[in-house]
C-alpha cells in the first residue's frame, strides 16, 4: 500500500503515476527534503525526469506546492534541492549558482 502523507497518499497525489514514483523511492530511497515535510528526494528525480522540472522551484513552489505554505521550510531545503538538480541535469558550478540566487530571489520576493 502507499504511505500516508500530507493531505492523503501518493496514490492521490500521483495517480496512475504511483508505480513509477515508487520505483524511483525503492532505487533512491526514502531521505526526506526536509525534516518537517514528507517530500522526498526520490520525488525531485521523478519530477525532473517525468514532469518536466527544470529549476528547484519548479519542485519546491509548483509539484510540491512547499513554497506556498512554508517559506522556511522552502529556504531549509533549496541547497539540498538545487544540488539534487546539478547533479541530475549535470549543471556546471555556474549553472548551479545561478539557479540557487535566482531561486533564492524568488523565496524573498
Amino acid at each position: 500500500s502507499c504511505p500516508k502523507f500530507r493531505h492523503g497518499t501518493f496514490i492521490d497525489f500521483y495517480g496512475d503515476c504511483i508505480s513509477l514514483v515508487a520505483k524511483y523511492i525503492e532505487k533512491y530511497g526514502n531521505k526526506k527534503l526536509h525534516k518537517n515535510y514528507f517530500y522526498l528526494e526520490a520525488e525531485v528525480l521523478y519530477c525532473i525526469d517525468y514532469e518536466f522540472a527544470m529549476k528547484p522551484l519548479d519542485f519546491l513552489d509548483r509539484r510540491s506546492g512547499l513554497g506556498f505554505i512554508d517559506k522556511q521550510a522552502v529556504s531549509e531545503s533549496l541547497l539540498r534541492t538545487t544540488i539534487i538538480f546539478k547533479e541530475k541535469l549535470k549543471w556546471g558550478d555556474d549553472v548551479f549558482d545561478y539557479n540557487l540566487l535566482e531561486a533564492k530571489k524568488n523565496i524573498m520576493s
